[in-house]
């Protein structure tokens, strides 16, 4: 068995990309098949499960774990489909997400904004040995090198979601011929989603937005964000 990692740090846009891959490989959608194509570790785990290690070929998985030695099936590494997002809506993301599911207490949105800007990504997050968003993002990329790899931003998919789909599926069957069929009628499918890109933190709070900026600029300059 081999693994194909489908990663990303929290709210990246990690379960879009799965619906994806999911029904271009196969074309049938539904959740269930979704967890066919490309499980989730993070359910697999806490219910004692794991993946198919008799396996005679390679298998596509979802990860948010930071990517080392300690993680899961980490010899069995076969490729890398990589999502990043950029931290100020992966913060709004998070934030909407732990509210919604109740996933912990949060004081206000001011102070869970800036937790995560000091900490550079969600505190609960790490603690399930997912990193910080700086850690988590380049733990991937980087040990791309070493193996097949295609890494994708949340920004360059909603501005020409065609182009960067048929990118993702000539990766994932490099011997075929594009199925541009299936990937018009996902996008199609997806038309009533309006993604958010590039939000502004000073909605919160008057003068996030310059904290988080200072705090980020390094990393975000070296990935080409600013």
């Amino acid at each position: 068995m081999n693994v194909v990692w489908v990663a990303s740090y929290p709210r990246s846009g990690n379960s879009w990309m799965r619906r994806f891959i999911s029904y271009y490989l196969t074309g049938i959608f539904g959740d269930e098949m979704v967890r066919q194509v490309c499980p989730d570790l993070h359910e697999l785990l806490p219910m004692g499960r794991g993946l198919n290690e008799n396996y005679d070929g390679s298998i596509l998985c979802k990860s948010h774990f930071v990517l080392s030695p300690q993680h899961p099936y980490f010899s069995r590494t076969a490729g890398i489909i990589y999502f990043c997002r950029y931290p100020k809506d992966v913060l709004l993301s998070c934030l909407q997400y732990h509210k919604d599911e109740k996933t912990m207490e949060i004081e206000s949105d001011a102070a869970y904004a800036r937790a995560f800007i000091q900490n550079m990504g969600d505190p609960r997050w790490k603690a399930m040995g997912m990193g910080n968003w700086v850690e988590n993002v380049a733990s991937w990329l980087a040990r791309s090198a070493d193996h097949a790899h295609c890494l994708f931003r949340y920004e360059s998919l909603i501005r020409d979601t065609e182009r960067e789909l048929v990118r993702l599926a000539r990766f994932l069957t490099p011997d075929e011929e594009i199925r541009m069929d299936r990937i018009r009628v996902f996008i199609e499918s997806q038309s009533g989603h309006t993604p958010k890109s590039m939000q502004s933190l000073d909605r919160i709070e008057q003068g996030l937005d310059e904290l988080f900026d200072e705090r980020f600029h390094d990393v975000l300059s070296l990935l080409g964000y600013a």
